[in-house]
């Protein structure tokens, strides 16, 4: 008589809080509050993992014309960097479209490299 072998079930764990996710992750990801991290668990080991990141973006970012020329941009993006850091965050990202080069020299000057990524988008139906 042929056993059929069952395979162990995979738990999905939703994780919000950033400590428990930390202390979770098998590579040490130093996940910050605002996150949903969904692991995979078999067997009491996380054999998987993806997250749904708020991602620390600063965006739309705008001076009146009238301010442009003046430190104001500069420390508007200082205080999101700040408010950033306070979430926990250790990274904070930023985009500048190909057709703004003035925008991408002046994160360059400001600190930001220019990271080796692309950046892909799905559209999801709601």
């Amino acid at each position: 008589m042929a056993t059929e072998l069952q395979a162990p079930s995979i738990e999905f764990r939703v994780v919000t809080d950033g400590a428990e996710a930390r202390a979770l992750d098998p590579q040490g990801i130093p996940w910050g509050e605002g996150n949903a991290i969904v692991f995979a668990i078999e067997n009491d080991k996380v054999v998987g993992r993806s997250a749904a990141i708020a991602f620390p973006l600063i965006e739309s970012s705008w001076v009146a014309p009238e301010k442009r020329g003046t430190s104001l941009a500069f420390r508007l993006v200082r205080k999101v960097e700040e408010i950033q850091r306070g979430l926990g965050n250790e990274y904070v990202f930023a985009f500048a479209q190909n057709e703004q080069p003035e925008i991408g020299g002046y994160l360059l000057r400001n600190g930001y490299e220019e990271a080796p990524l692309k950046l892909y988008m799905k559209k999801l139906n709601v």
